[in-house]
C-alpha cells in the first residue's frame, strides 16, 4: 500500500492563499485502539506558514473558508467497516485524548465543524465551510497547523489496524500582518 499526502499552496490576490491537499491511504492514527474505547487523534495536513514566503513571523493568519471531500476505510486488506461513524473536522490542533466527539475541544474542529461519517467503508464525507459566518467574517488562527482529525468510540479499527484517508481537502487563507504572532 502506498501512502501518499500532497500539498500545494496557490498565491491569489496578494497575501491570500489557496491550499490544496490531496491524500492517498493517508494514515490518521498511530496508537493502537482497543475495543469500544473513545479516542480522538488526527494528522498535520500543512502548516499556514509553509504558504507565506517569508514564513509565518509578524502574520496572523485567517481562515476564510475550507472544504472537505473525504472518505474513510480501514487498513484491513479492504475489510468492510460499517460499525465506526467518527466525527471527522479540520481544525487548528491535533485532536487526542479519550473523547468520541471533536466539539469539546474547539480548535480540534475551528477550521471545519466535525462531520458525522457514516462508515469506515469508502462513502464520502463531503462539507464546506465559511469559517465563522457565512459570507464575509474571518477567523483569526493563531495555532499554525491545519490537522484531519478524527473522534469516535471505536468498534472496528483496533489493534494494529489504521484508519486511511482519501480524498481532497481545500482551505482558503490569507496572511496579515498582525501583532498577536
Amino acid at each position: 500500500m502506498s501512502t501518499t499526502k500532497r500539498v500545494e499552496h496557490f498565491p491569489y490576490g496578494g497575501s491570500k492563499f489557496r491550499t490544496i491537499v490531496t491524500l492517498t491511504d493517508q494514515p490518521l492514527n498511530g496508537a493502537a485502539t482497543a475495543a469500544a474505547t473513545a479516542l480522538a487523534f488526527g494528522e498535520l495536513l500543512f502548516d499556514f506558514s509553509d504558504g507565506t514566503a517569508s514564513g509565518s513571523g509578524g502574520f496572523d493568519i485567517y481562515v476564510n473558508s475550507s472544504f472537505m471531500n473525504i472518505d474513510l476505510t480501514d487498513s484491513t486488506s479492504g475489510a468492510p467497516n460499517a460499525a465506526d461513524t467518527p466525527d471527522v473536522g479540520l481544525g487548528t490542533v491535533v485532536a487526542s485524548g479519550a473523547v468520541a466527539v471533536l466539539s469539546g475541544t474547539g480548535t480540534f474542529e475551528d477550521l471545519l465543524t466535525g462531520q458525522t461519517a457514516t462508515d469506515c467503508n469508502g462513502t464520502a464525507i463531503k462539507a464546506t465551510e465559511a469559517t465563522a459566518n457565512a459570507y464575509t467574517a474571518t477567523e483569526q488562527v493563531t495555532a499554525r497547523g491545519c490537522y484531519l482529525n478524527v473522534a469516535d468510540t471505536w468498534t472496528g479499527i483496533m489493534g494494529a489496524e489504521k484508519l486511511l484517508a482519501n480524498g481532497t481537502i481545500i482551505v482558503d487563507w490569507e496572511a496579515r500582518p498582525g501583532y498577536y504572532s
